[in-house]
Protein backbone atom coordinates (compact mmCIF):
# COMPACT_ATOMS: atom_id res chain seq x y z
CA UNK A 1 0.00 0.00 0.00
CA UNK A 2 1.31 3.43 -1.04
CA UNK A 3 0.64 6.18 1.78
CA UNK A 4 1.96 9.95 1.58
CA UNK A 5 1.46 12.46 4.17
CA UNK A 6 1.04 16.04 3.74
CA UNK A 7 0.33 19.53 5.58
CA UNK A 8 -2.10 21.86 4.31
CA UNK A 9 -1.45 25.75 5.48
CA UNK A 10 -4.64 27.44 6.31
CA UNK A 11 -4.33 31.66 6.16
CA UNK A 12 -5.29 33.42 9.08
CA UNK A 13 -7.99 36.60 9.03
CA UNK A 14 -4.88 38.60 9.82
CA UNK A 15 -3.04 37.56 6.64
CA UNK A 16 -6.13 37.33 4.45
CA UNK A 17 -7.52 41.07 4.76
CA UNK A 18 -4.26 42.84 3.34
CA UNK A 19 -3.96 40.06 0.26
CA UNK A 20 -7.72 40.40 -0.09
CA UNK A 21 -7.60 44.07 -0.24
CA UNK A 22 -4.39 44.01 -2.12
CA UNK A 23 -6.30 42.86 -5.23
CA UNK A 24 -9.27 45.30 -4.96
CA UNK A 25 -11.96 43.18 -2.97
CA UNK A 26 -13.42 45.10 -0.16
CA UNK A 27 -14.48 42.87 2.70
CA UNK A 28 -17.82 44.10 4.62
CA UNK A 29 -18.47 41.05 6.81
CA UNK A 30 -16.44 38.23 7.57
CA UNK A 31 -18.43 35.16 8.75
CA UNK A 32 -17.24 31.93 10.84
CA UNK A 33 -19.30 28.91 9.08
CA UNK A 34 -21.93 28.86 6.16
CA UNK A 35 -24.98 29.42 8.87
CA UNK A 36 -23.63 32.86 9.03
CA UNK A 37 -22.09 33.58 12.40
CA UNK A 38 -20.02 36.06 13.05
CA UNK A 39 -16.02 35.27 12.95
CA UNK A 40 -14.27 34.22 15.81
CA UNK A 41 -10.44 32.79 15.66
CA UNK A 42 -12.60 29.18 16.94
CA UNK A 43 -14.62 29.47 13.89
CA UNK A 44 -14.57 26.30 11.75
CA UNK A 45 -14.17 28.56 8.51
CA UNK A 46 -13.22 31.90 7.34
CA UNK A 47 -15.54 34.01 4.99
CA UNK A 48 -14.90 37.58 4.03
CA UNK A 49 -18.43 38.64 2.72
CA UNK A 50 -18.34 41.87 0.37
CA UNK A 51 -17.18 43.21 -3.12
CA UNK A 52 -15.22 44.10 -5.55
CA UNK A 53 -14.36 47.90 -5.73
CA UNK A 54 -16.24 47.65 -9.14
CA UNK A 55 -20.14 48.61 -8.49
CA UNK A 56 -21.98 45.98 -8.70
CA UNK A 57 -19.89 42.81 -8.11
CA UNK A 58 -19.68 40.89 -5.34
CA UNK A 59 -17.97 37.65 -3.92
CA UNK A 60 -17.88 34.87 -1.20
CA UNK A 61 -14.94 32.93 -0.36
CA UNK A 62 -14.69 30.11 2.17
CA UNK A 63 -11.05 29.09 3.45
CA UNK A 64 -11.33 26.23 5.82
CA UNK A 65 -9.57 23.31 7.44
CA UNK A 66 -9.19 20.81 4.70
CA UNK A 67 -11.09 17.69 6.80
CA UNK A 68 -13.41 20.47 8.12
CA UNK A 69 -17.16 18.85 7.93
CA UNK A 70 -18.88 20.26 10.63
CA UNK A 71 -21.29 22.52 8.06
Amino acid sequence: MLSAESKIAVPTKESLAPMLDQTGLVVEEWLGNWRGEPYAPTSPKIIPIGRLRQPGRCFALSVFPFLDVTD
